[in-house]
């Protein structure tokens, strides 16, 4: 199994509650419309807000094939364009598990 973990720190006009309501919705739609996503959760950040992250995605794939299968899903494609708008920096980590 493969654990593909992105953090992204938000670009401050976009921290408001309606925005990153939407972002979590969006990330959590992936689940139903990629099957090759075994499982996906998306964190909020409670904490340190000006030391870490603002939201985290967590998913889980069989596989390294059915990762980069689910890096060029339009579905993914059109989800990372969005989010892409609303980040100042990212982070990620794929590994082994």
């Amino acid at each position: 199994m493969i654990k593909h973990i992105v953090l992204w720190k938000l670009k401050p006009e976009n921290r408001l509650v309606a925005k990153v309501k939407e972002l979590r919705g969006r990330l959590e739609a992936l689940q139903e419309k990629i099957p090759l996503v075994v499982n996906l959760e998306v964190g909020v950040n409670l904490a340190s807000p000006h030391t870490s992250h603002d939201v985290a995605l967590c998913t889980e794939f069989r596989n390294l094939a059915d990762l980069e299968a689910y890096r060029v899903h339009p579905e993914h494609q059109a989800v990372a364009a969005y989010v892409r708008d609303l980040v100042e920096e990212r982070a990620s980590v794929d590994y082994v598990f």
